[in-house]
């Protein structure tokens, strides 16, 4: 004689996932969600970083470019550190130039240095200094 027990359907192997291996697997793809954030995070700020950098050595071209366009004997471009206040352009960037004899390198020169920075308040505060030489158009023409 068969038994109520024996009339109910033998019970198959469980399938599927328990309640701990779902929450292991989404912890596991929220360290990897959070460390993907993170490096996004880091290529904006570097990207950012740039940009000022970039900016920077444009408006330093500039100041080059204007003061090449001068004459050897400007008043800016004495010697010394000009002007008395950094130029302020857009950005927050300042410009000046230090203006030194190179005379003893090359006859009838001047090594003039551009900076530009950006202001102390401003993060990502960078400095960028571009290097170049004045010559003197003596007995060349004008």
């Amino acid at each position: 004689m068969e038994t109520i027990a024996d009339k109910q359907p033998k019970c198959k192997a469980q399938q599927g996932y328990t309640l701990i291996e779902v929450c292991i697997a989404m912890a596991i793809f929220a360290i990897g969600i959070l460390a993907i954030a993170s490096m996004q995070v880091r290529a904006i700020n570097h990207n950012q970083s740039a940009r000022w950098a970039t900016e920077a050595e444009n408006w330093a071209q500039s100041q080059v470019e204007t003061l090449m366009g001068l004459n050897y004997d400007d008043a800016l471009l004495s010697l010394g550190t000009h002007p008395a206040v950094p130029i302020q352009v857009e950005g927050g960037y300042r410009i000046s130039w230090d203006v030194a004899d190179n005379s003893a390198n090359v006859a009838n020169t001047k090594l003039i240095t551009v900076t530009v920075w950006r202001d102390a308040a401003i993060v990502g505060r960078r400095t960028v200094n571009l290097d170049f030489v004045k010559a003197d158009n003596v007995g060349g023409t004008e």
